[in-house]
């Protein structure tokens, strides 16, 4: 019966990360196509949640001998190439709508350059502008930077990204060495 409880638990879990996200995708955002970020990321935990339950299994050992511990370290292979996917797909979102915001702020900006004159002249001839004001916020001598820079958030999710690449690397080693 436990078995029972724990599917129909997740089965619901599912099933309201789903409206969730269909809530989400009809209020906010109905124009673009839905991401389901919400499903995604209880899917996420979910999986490092078994992950877990396997790891522990292992270091508690309550696996007996050879074969099981390869059956153990080849489910952590599969659920951690599970995790490597989902992450992805959600930094890939993630990414994607950075750089649609990005580039938008950077439509902004450039409109508003446009909008408002660069040059204005004063008695003596000389040229006072807004242009150069504007270079030198820049960094880059006018350049505008290509790509926005990444926050600590995204320097964490690339670790953890990391991280989930050398579980499941050690773990397929661990596979092919049993």
């Amino acid at each position: 019966s436990y078995i029972d409880v724990m599917l129909g638990d997740w089965s619901a879990l599912r099933e309201e990360a789903y409206i969730v996200d269909m809530t989400y995708h009809q209020d906010v955002r109905p124009t673009q196509e839905l991401q389901p970020y919400f499903s995604l990321y209880v899917l996420c935990i979910t999986i490092e949640l078994m992950d877990n339950f396997v790891s522990l299994g292992v270091k508690l050992k309550l696996t007996c001998d050879e074969e099981e511990l390869g059956v153990a370290y080849w489910y952590r292979d599969f659920l951690t190439s599970s995790l490597v996917s989902q992450m992805g797909t959600m930094r890939q979102g993630r990414i994607a709508a950075r750089e649609l915001q990005f580039a938008k702020q950077m439509k902004k900006q450039s409109n508003e350059s446009q909008q408002q004159p660069t040059k204005k002249t004063h008695k003596g001839g000389k040229k006072k502008g807004k242009a150069k004001k504007a270079s030198s916020n820049n960094n880059n001598n006018g350049v505008p930077p290509a790509q926005p820079t990444p926050t600590p958030e995204d320097l964490e999710d690339d670790f953890d990204f990391m991280l989930c690449n050398a579980k499941r690397t050690m773990s397929r080693g661990i596979v092919r060495f049993l």
